[in-house]
């Protein structure tokens, strides 16, 4: 049974609940059949009106429920209530249950699900087969990224991406890495110690996934493909919210999602036909090892100035040292310094236990900035291999 609920307002009362009956379901094509059934084009339609006075007021309220158990008339019941709201429509009124528009929205919310895994399905086919297990390495916007990491999603997992995430993905401009390289590159062009090479330049330049990869295996426009998955983002919040949901609005979807699956299925039978060149798999090469270039000079200043501000450390050892020239002065008469001597004992215990915990700490530092170093290096010459200059940024590590 589908239900759709009003409740209307009568000013002042000033009309007969009989007859305010009479005047909502006033119309050639309603045929009472009975005292709670009615006949539109056919089919059967049940209804009841129920009233009372608002309290405190002379205004009465009427609960009008409407009932249709033929899924097959949905329609014609729709077109019914568009007839009766124009009757009622001068009484201030509020929908308060609307089992079409559930209807509707139930039958659209697989088409969205569908389409929004078959996205997913030519993303992560693609970033797997073409770039590899590590596709997640400098492809992500930052956007996407900051968004995913925010919602506690884990950026290599695409089921974790929402459905805007998708697009974002695919449209926002990125390049993870870049923006310091460009930036350093700029300013030693502007020193005059660099010479810039237009094409290099060029390919630092942020450019979307779309762009650089699904231009070429989705077929369809940009602008078609934007607005359409815009406006089905639009419907999918309707739906989540329990937003009026009509017939228009799911023929809409239905039409939406069939044709963008169109697209979407070419797209995932072209990514086997589809060859990424080694150019483009040397710039995904140098873009992950930029950014975890970039990484390790940051982790690695901020380890070398960590070890060299070790508070604690510095104030025991300070302290340590004044005490242990007292205890020489005081030594000279132990039977009067006594219980001077004791209190210092006990203050170099502890203090040389702050000590030894500081050494172990600098140590672990000494070992990490050590390791992170090394492979610091170790990047250092892969990316002058694949960008053919003599440092990444131009300057050395903050070791």
């Amino acid at each position: 049974m589908y239900k759709v609920e009003y409740l209307i307002t009568i000013l002042k009362s000033k009309i007969k609940l009989k007859d305010f009956v009479r005047v909502v379901l006033q119309n050639d094509l309603i045929v009472q059949k009975d005292k709670n059934k009615v006949i539109y084009k056919s089919f059967e339609i049940e209804y009841s009106f129920k009233s009372n006075i608002i309290e405190n007021t002379e205004d009465t309220y009427v609960h009008l429920t409407l009932s249709c158990s033929a899924e097959d008339k949905l329609d014609d019941f729709s077109s019914f209530l568009e007839i009766l709201k124009t009757n009622f429509i001068l009484y201030p009124h509020r929908e308060i249950w609307n089992g079409l528009s559930m209807y509707y929205s139930h039958k659209a919310y697989p088409y969205i699900s569908t389409i929004e895994n078959l996205m997913r399905k030519v993303i992560i086919k693609f970033m797997v087969a073409k770039i590899g297990f590590k596709w997640s390495k400098g492809t992500i916007p930052d956007e996407v990224s900051n968004q995913v990491k925010k919602r506690n999603g884990n950026i290599d997992k695409i089921y974790d991406y929402d459905f805007m995430h998708l697009y974002d993905f695919l449209f926002k401009d990125n390049y993870p890495g870049k923006e310091q390289e460009l930036i350093t590159k700029l300013k030693e062009a502007q020193k005059g110690t660099l010479i810039l090479d237009y094409d290099e330049i060029i390919s630092l330049v942020p450019t979307s996934n779309w762009t650089k990869y699904f231009s070429k295996i989705i077929t369809c426009s940009p602008e078609y493909l934007q607005s359409t998955w815009t406006e089905l983002n639009a419907k999918r919040n309707s739906i989540a919210h329990n937003k009026l949901f009509t017939k228009v609005d799911l023929d809409r979807i239905v039409k939406l999602c069939n044709d963008l699956t169109f697209y979407l299925e070419a797209g995932v039978k072209a990514i086997d036909k589809l060859s990424v060149s080694e150019k483009e798999q040397e710039g995904f090469l140098r873009e992950e090892l930029m950014e975890e270039w970039y990484e390790l000079d940051a982790n690695i200043s901020r380890y070398s100035s960590e070890r060299n501000y070790n508070k604690g450390y510095h104030q025991a050892l300070y302290y340590t040292e004044g005490l242990n020239i007292e205890l020489e002065f005081l030594a000279k008469d132990p039977i009067s310094n006594a219980t001077r001597i004791t209190q210092i004992e006990k203050d170099l215990a502890y203090n040389r236990k702050v000590i030894k915990a500081g050494e172990d700490t600098l140590k672990w530092y000494e070992e990490e900035i050590a390791i992170m170093q090394k492979r610091f290096d170790e990047l250092s010459f892969l990316l002058n291999l694949t960008g053919d200059q003599t440092n990444p940024t131009g300057n050395n590590s903050n070791s």
